[in-house]
């Protein structure tokens, strides 16, 4: 198991079923290319109040919004997200989030 940063995502919807693949960044600064779904594991922050807890979405209705990991609940698989563009509250399957290393945009203030 080694770390690294998702760069981009591809869809290759030429292929019989739509496969994704990923250009990740090592820690060591390599980049990797064409990288399966298949290989890849998705990292949450751990819940903090010292430190940032940048999430993204990536499925649903608030798919590649930005928030705030809350809590975890392990035992449900379920995370609370506060979303740093309207500020709701909003409870998501673990999977369905992923820690976001990226800069926020303009709208996105973090709680700084």
């Amino acid at each position: 198991l080694q770390k690294g940063i998702v760069l981009d995502v591809n869809y290759d919807k030429k292929a019989s079923s739509e496969t994704k693949t990923a250009v990740i960044q090592m820690l060591d600064g390599q980049l990797i290319e064409h990288v399966p779904e298949k290989y890849l594991e998705t990292v949450l922050p751990k819940v903090s109040t010292t430190t940032t807890n940048h999430v993204i979405v990536l499925k649903g209705m608030h798919k590649f919004a930005k928030g705030k990991l809350l809590e975890k609940k392990l035992n449900d698989g379920q995370g609370i997200v506060q979303l740093y563009e309207d500020k709701n509250i909003i409870t998501l399957s673990l999977d369905d989030i992923a820690e976001w290393c990226g800069p926020l945009d303009d709208d996105d203030d973090g709680y700084h």
